[in-house]
């Protein structure tokens, strides 16, 4: 077992394209939305958006340090039981399937919103979007911020550092504290019909049938 000290071509280029990915399917959304609505989509300028504009922008830039310097990653605090011949491999591998599946599921995510899509809770005095339910949203009630999550974990997958699991885990944390924000916010001006969709629609991932029979079954005998 052989234990590197510095990122492979290939990670470096998986990590590389990763990064560009989200970044186009970022900047072509809000290209769209903006053709769509005449302006940049409408939000509060709050501290969970400071931080998430934040720790996405710390994001862009540590990967992409490490794709211009491979070396860098013992800096990063490499975790080298992740980085040995064995099994980097497979962790790149596996990175590249949560990487694309999330570059697709943003895509997705942004193009179904339409002119519904906005960068957190907008401002009281907006008016509130339509509630999109159909698409991936039948399943998923939060694509883009899975799709976040999973290029995230696979960025740190292709360079396993403490300063990427740092910065992954607060990805993870802070979109949902978003989520739970926003949930609230879409109760207060959607209310039954959001709840209804709350109930039929998975946060991260689709609800179980099963389980979602189970639910209308109690419901039908009260």
């Amino acid at each position: 077992m052989i234990t590197v000290t510095e990122l492979s071509v290939f990670a470096q280029v998986s990590l590389l394209i990763t990064i560009l990915g989200f970044l186009v399917a970022f900047f072509i959304s809000m290209s769209v939305t903006y053709k769509r609505l005449g302006e940049f989509p409408p939000h509060r300028h709050d501290l969970r958006n400071f931080l998430l504009v934040l720790i996405s922008l710390l994001w862009i830039i540590v990967s992409i340090a490490l794709v211009i310097n491979p070396t860098l990653i013992e800096f990063y605090g490499v975790i080298s039981e992740l980085m040995n011949n064995s099994i980097q491999f497979q962790l790149i591998f596996i990175g590249i399937i949560l990487a694309i599946s999330g570059i697709c599921v943003m895509f997705l995510a942004f193009f179904q919103m339409k002119s519904s899509f906005r960068m957190g809770i907008p401002p009281e005095e907006v008016e509130p979007a339509p509630l999109i339910t159909n698409g991936i949203f039948k399943y998923i009630r939060n694509p883009g911020f899975l799709a976040y999550d999973l290029g995230a974990i696979g960025t740190f997958l292709f360079a396993p550092s403490l300063a990427l699991l740092i910065i992954v885990l607060a990805i993870c944390v802070i979109f949902h504290l978003q989520i739970l924000q926003e949930e609230q916010y879409l109760t207060n001006v959607h209310g039954e019909t959001y709840l209804t969709y709350l109930n039929s629609a998975g946060r991260y991932f689709p609800k179980l049938l099963s389980f979602q029979v189970i639910k209308d079954t109690e419901k039908a005998k009260i």
